[in-house]
Formats: structure tokens, C-alpha cells, sequence
């Protein structure tokens, strides 16, 4: 059985920029971006966490197709 691999290029770049996203979160660096830092923060930072839920999702329903156990 040949198993094929597929590469998530975007999903790896959206990975690196949510990850960015999040340390921003944690050095509170929207003081830079002055009274737009609310909506930077809530508008563009915070899609992090729900990113890389969906994102864990994918990839985990595809390890269970790929192992057989998906419906």
C-alpha cells in the first residue's frame, strides 16, 4: 500500500503567523499601533486560538482516515 503525502504549504505559513500572533498577545505589543491596538489585538491576534483549533481538527481527522478508524 503506497501511502501519499500532501504538503499544507498555506496552512504551514498561516501556522507561523498565528504563532507570531500569539507571542504579540503575550508581550502586549499592541501598545505600538496606539488606539487601533484594541482592534489589532481583537480583530487580527485573537483568530490564533480559534486557527489552531480548526487546524488541529484537519489534521486530526486525517490521521484517523489515514489509519482507518475515520467513518
Amino acid at each position: 500500500m503506497e501511502t501519499e503525502n500532501i504538503n499544507y504549504n498555506f496552512i504551514d505559513i498561516m501556522k507561523f503567523f498565528f504563532m507570531l500572533c500569539v507571542i504579540a498577545i503575550h508581550s502586549h505589543i499592541e501598545v505600538l499601533f496606539g488606539r487601533a491596538g484594541w482592534y489589532v489585538t481583537h480583530c487580527i491576534f485573537r483568530l490564533a486560538v480559534p486557527f489552531f483549533f480548526v487546524a488541529s481538527g484537519f489534521f486530526f481527522k486525517l490521521s484517523l482516515e489515514k489509519s482507518g478508524g475515520g467513518a
